[in-house]
């Protein structure tokens, strides 16, 4: 093995080690090395790995691209809570950027912006189930109203897979490129990138620079990307040098400046 690699990995065991998880090889170690395990109800290696990132390394800045209503699901909220962190929430469903002006709406700090982010700027439709639609899966309720997605096969298999009978309803909202927003906001790429829009996070992690100037980390949903679609964005990534950390429905992508 790579001496390189070698070293990464036991950095990455002993960062894992002192926040009390459980790490396992990956039958492919050359592309995901590293796996949680036993995260139970909270499976976003996030929720541990970025406090530990910001404090060690100092990060400031963020963006948040599909933040929602910013409780339900989000593996970033306790950081935005605890640390003086600079950064844009971006979520284009009216009902939930509501309800995160009503939460985050008094910070300075934040920028929360109603829009979708594409590969082109203009407009988009995303498709979505009605209001107050709840779900059982297990023994866990899912709010469905809550989801959306540019996708609309997308949406249709989670209405098979929830067990739903609403229609899926359209909704055309303001769409951005990534380099559109940043240049709306005027910020430079942020220290760290936290992507979840169900199935079209690849088209957001695409269009984010990934050399010297790249984010510390960026973090994505991977469940409900093809195995094609994650690998083309992984051997990007791979390729800047990034390296990861998987767990059931997430991959976290560490900058090699901060393993």
């Amino acid at each position: 093995m790579n001496p390189g690699v070698t070293s990464i990995s036991q950095r990455i065991n002993h960062l894992m080690h002192r926040l009390g998880l459980h790490v396992t090889l990956h039958p492919d170690p050359g592309r995901i090395p590293w796996i949680l395990k036993n995260l139970d109800a909270a499976p976003s290696p996030l929720r541990w790995i970025a406090p530990e990132m910001i404090r060690q390394h100092d990060l400031k800045t963020f963006i948040q691209i599909g933040a929602n209503d910013g409780e339900n699901g989000d593996p970033f909220s306790r950081c935005i809570a605890e640390f003086p962190l600079q950064g844009i929430l971006v979520e284009p469903q009216p009902g939930a950027c509501a309800k995160l002006r009503q939460k985050h709406g008094s910070n300075p700090r934040l920028i929360i912006d109603q829009v979708a982010i594409s590969e082109t700027a203009g407009h988009l439709t995303l498709y979505h189930f009605g209001s107050e639609n709840i779900a059982v899966r297990g023994d866990k309720e899912v709010r469905a109203d809550l989801l959306t997605s540019g996708n609309r096969e997308h949406m249709e298999r989670m209405r098979d897979t929830l067990g739903l009978t609403s229609p899926i309803e359209e909704l055309k909202v303001p769409a951005l490129t990534w380099q559109g927003l940043l240049q709306k906001h005027g910020m430079t790429t942020p220290d760290m990138v936290i992507v979840d829009t169900e199935g079209m996070d690849d088209v957001i992690v695409n269009q984010v620079v990934t050399d010297e100037r790249g984010p510390a980390f960026i973090h994505f949903e991977s469940l409900h990307l093809s195995s094609a679609r994650l690998e083309r964005c992984t051997d990007r990534l791979e390729q800047a040098g990034y390296r990861f950390i998987m767990s059931e429905y997430d991959l976290l992508c560490l900058n090699p400046r901060v393993l």
